[in-house]
């Protein structure tokens, strides 16, 4: 006669590997949106990255036509680390290098631009100016 208990404890084995695999991640995240002008009008098409001054993932938002973003942490998580952030908007296409950039590099390459995420939902605009 067959013992069952070996295939029982690999089958047990299985699926607590499986749900630990799959629990949430242990980063805490806030809701970040807003919009980004430049010399007051919306700026569409827009790449805004949050980086983690402690390091950590970069966030990610795109602005649509009204200027208006909302960061990704993941492809599945919305929102940005919680922490102080350098914040760097660019226009530039990193797969046609010929785009032009209409974004001040105090913004972009040499970003002076920094904000602190929360745990909490935030708006956080940015009125950019190109002199």
């Amino acid at each position: 006669m067959r013992s069952f208990a070996r295939p029982l404890g690999l089958v047990v084995l299985l699926t607590l590997s499986i749900i630990v695999g799959c629990r949430k991640s242990e980063v805490e995240l806030g809701a970040v949106r807003g919009t980004v002008t430049l010399d007051g009008a919306p700026l569409p098409d827009a790449t805004v990255r949050f980086i983690p001054v402690a390091g950590g993932r970069t966030a990610f938002g795109r602005t649509d036509e009204a200027g208006k973003y909302e960061m990704l942490y993941s492809a599945s998580a919305s929102g940005a680390l919680v922490g102080s952030m350098r914040v760097e908007i660019t226009t530039a296409d990193p797969d046609a290098p010929k785009s032009k950039e209409k974004v001040p590099a105090k913004y972009n390459s040499k970003s002076e631009l920094t904000v602190d995420v929360g745990s909490r939902a935030q708006v956080l605009d940015f009125p950019l100016q190109s002199k």
